[in-house]
């Protein structure tokens, strides 16, 4: 007569089990979710399934084959369950790494371009655990923040979560924060002026070359002309006015004539300066 059947010998350890067959010829085979744990030994006569920390394991299953029967046992041949493996939170060390940032800028056409939030790299929470995001001091999600390409301007921070515990979570990480590109205006020199003692003389000057945000040269549109008084004939001002825009920036440059007529003189004064007549003369004004 054969001895008794020989049972597995289980041993748990946490989240650990080693299961070892009664006879030497035993065959173990554990049964588990790779996902939440790993398995060691399996085909062997002993073999052990380690959980993950923070992962909630249901019974794992086991099997025995049949080993050779001898004199000192008859092995068994059957399958059993392990307890359930019970979850644990991770142990925190410190703040997990914050997302990287791509801010926008003003591009081509003067329209704002780019900007963009991105993960941190690799496994920046430990295994049992949930990256974890605050915006502007907001609520905590797992969804990884939009960039908002001009405004407001966005706060971010990241911390980790036990998956099994939303109390127990890691430090927070240092704010990061978004500067959304601007779209400036044309950047125009002061305004140009003259005095000149005849309509005739206030002619349209050229205007200044002017670049937009994107580093393009704009081509204004113009010039608007303003007389003031509206009937100008001898004395008052002239404006010629350009617009430089690029996209929904703009800015304009004007140049204001001031138009006087020639002061009386003596005699004396005109006759006795040259230069007074030689200017009088070569602006061939109609004025008087």
């Amino acid at each position: 007569m054969y001895p008794a059947v020989g049972t597995p010998t289980l041993n748990t350890n946490g989240c650990s089990f080693t299961v070892t067959g009664a006879c030497a010829g035993d065959i173990v085979t554990l049964l588990a979710p790779t996902t939440v744990g790993n398995i060691t030994g399996n085909g062997t006569n002993s073999a052990t399934f380690t959980a993950n920390a923070g992962q909630p394991i249901g019974a794992i299953t086991y099997s025995v084959a049949s080993g050779v029967a001898n004199s000192t046992c008859i092995p068994f041949s059957g399958a059993g369950a392990t307890p359930a493996c019970a979850a644990t939170c991770p142990t925190f060390s410190g703040a997990p790494a914050n997302v990287s940032i791509i801010n926008s800028s003003c591009g081509s056409g003067c329209a704002l371009t780019g900007g963009s939030i991105t993960a941190p790299t690799g496994n920046p929470c430990p295994a049992g655990s949930t990256l974890q995001y605050q915006v502007n001091g907001g609520g905590w999600s797992t969804t990884l923040p939009v960039y908002n390409q001009s405004s407001p301007v966005e706060n971010i921070q990241t911390r980790c979560a036990c998956n099994i515990d939303a109390n127990n979570v890691s430090a927070e990480s240092t704010p990061v924060t978004t500067v959304p590109g601007t779209l400036a205006n044309p950047v125009l020199p002061v305004n140009g002026a003259a005095t000149v003692a005849c309509l005739d003389l206030a002619t349209q000057p050229t205007p200044p070359v002017v670049y937009a945000c994107d580093g393009s040269t704009i081509t204004p549109t113009g010039p608007t002309i303003t007389n003031n008084p509206g009937v100008l004939t001898c004395e008052g001002t002239r404006t010629y006015t350009w617009t430089y825009s690029c996209g929904t920036t703009s800015s304009s440059w004007s140049y204001i004539y001031t138009i006087e007529r020639n002061p009386f003189y003596s005699a004396f004064q005109w006759y006795s300066n040259s230069s007074l007549r030689n200017s009088h003369y070569s602006a061939g004004s109609t004025c008087s």
